[in-house]
């Protein structure tokens, strides 16, 4: 029994593997973007330390104790253009996952929308045999009440018998090619996969 396709319901192409990982290679790039123009900004480094000698911590606190606070501030001058580089180098390979991720989409969406063209016309075609078969059936049934009547020889009958067999088959390989491309839909619209 095959299922028609409105059952399938309203899907996005969001379950996807494929676009899956495309996205997030554009979110990964994305962050390692940042963090390469990050890398161009001045640093600052904190550090403090107590010197003191008590036997408990609350006397190290309330007697005078020997506070020094460091400060560092370094900034990434002098490296030749090379953070530069890098940051837009990540910025390049950012924009190119974009692409790769549009790529991705559009062959998703073509195979989506070849699955459901092929579902229309294989429904049609089997609409098609199926009424074929039914007529053929027809047609085999008369042949052989005009052969046992003696109207018709076992050429004929056979022929007849030889064309309902043929389109059998056609209704069969049909039905076959239908349930494939249901499998090919499904995996074009990422059912079956786990969130």
């Amino acid at each position: 029994m095959i299922n028609p396709i409105s059952v399938l319901g309203e899907q996005n192409l969001g379950r996807r593997p494929d676009i899956k990982t495309a996205f997030y290679n554009i979110e990964a790039e994305s962050l390692r973007t940042d963090a390469a123009y990050k890398a161009m900004l001045p640093s600052i480094s904190l550090s403090a330390s107590l010197t003191d000698m008590a036997e408990s911590p609350s006397d190290v606190l309330l007697t005078e104790s020997l506070w020094s606070v460091l400060g560092q501030l370094s900034a990434p001058l002098f490296q030749g253009g090379l953070l530069k580089s890098q940051a837009e180098l990540a910025r390049l390979t950012t924009e190119q996952s974009y692409w790769i991720y549009q790529d991705t989409l559009l062959t998703a969406v073509n195979e989506v929308e070849n699955s459901v063209g092929q579902e229309y016309s294989l429904a049609k075609q089997q609409q098609y045999l199926t009424e074929a078969q039914m007529s053929a059936e027809r047609s085999f049934v008369s042949y052989e009440e005009k052969y046992r009547q003696g109207l018709v020889d076992i050429f004929d009958l056979l022929t007849v018998q030889q064309q309902t067999y043929d389109i059998e088959a056609q209704l069969a390989t049909t039905i076959y090619n239908r349930l494939v491309n249901r499998i090919d839909l499904g995996l074009a619209l990422g059912l079956g996969v786990s969130a």
